[in-house]
């Protein structure tokens, strides 16, 4: 967790902690009673509460669910943000946690070697905008600790929000054959390398070809 996130939501719902919060570097809290939340911010954060599960269960891989399975998923799943241009996971880094995205495009780029020349290419593979996901590998692949996200995802537009649900958070029992079939459908498809190479060259000629093409418009003007 970083600067700007809560934690002891478990007072919303009057539970108990249920793990404990060790801090990694010098910390600096603001800190609100039980007393003091329920004449302040309870209401907020069950109005928010309640959004979050309204959309979750709008998803595709939930919206077969019942209402409190998509209550007890949405506990855990928590908003975050990110600015234009960030990068919001890493190709090939370790898969440690799934999200749905709010609001917001980013664009899919996986990085390419091309054995002949020696070069590796940035390759679009896909943009995705409200409802899609992606770090599914994470709830789909066997060997969950050890699956890596196959491609980076890059905020596209000022802002993008996405819900975040970490790896040791997920309800392995709520996740039935149905809700990983519909996440898999979800899933974006990766084509052979060589496929995504051949669309790179390809976008480039066009590219290419536009821009000698509006050069010669320029002159005969």
């Amino acid at each position: 967790m970083t600067a700007g996130e809560s934690l002891g939501e478990a007072v919303i719902d009057g539970g108990i902690r249920k793990a404990a919060c060790v801090t990694e570097e010098p910390t600096e809290l603001l800190v609100l009673k039980r007393e003091h939340f329920d004449l302040t911010f309870k209401v907020f954060l069950n109005q928010k509460q309640e959004e979050k599960i309204s959309f979750l269960s709008d998803v595709k891989c939930f919206s077969h669910w019942k209402a409190d399975e998509c209550t007890a998923i949405a506990k855990p799943f928590r908003e975050q943000k990110y600015s234009g241009g960030e990068i919001i996971v890493e190709q090939n880094s370790i898969a440690d946690s799934f999200h749905v995205i709010k609001s917001g495009l980013v664009s899919v780029v996986r990085k390419v070697h091309h054995a002949k020349s020696g070069k590796s290419y940035d390759v679009c593979v896909s943009k995705l905008c409200s409802g899609d996901v992606f770090g599914e590998s994470c709830l789909l692949e066997a060997d969950t600790f050890n699956s890596t996200f196959p491609s980076s995802i890059f905020c596209d537009t000022p802002q993008v929000v996405c819900f975040r649900l970490d790896r040791n958070q997920i309800k392995a029992n709520l996740w039935d054959w149905d809700s990983k079939q519909k996440l898999r459908e979800m899933a974006v498809n990766y084509p052979d390398d060589s496929v995504l190479l051949r669309a790179q060259f390809e976008s480039n000629k066009m590219k290419r070809s536009i821009k000698r093409a509006r050069k010669r418009s320029k002159r005969c003007c």
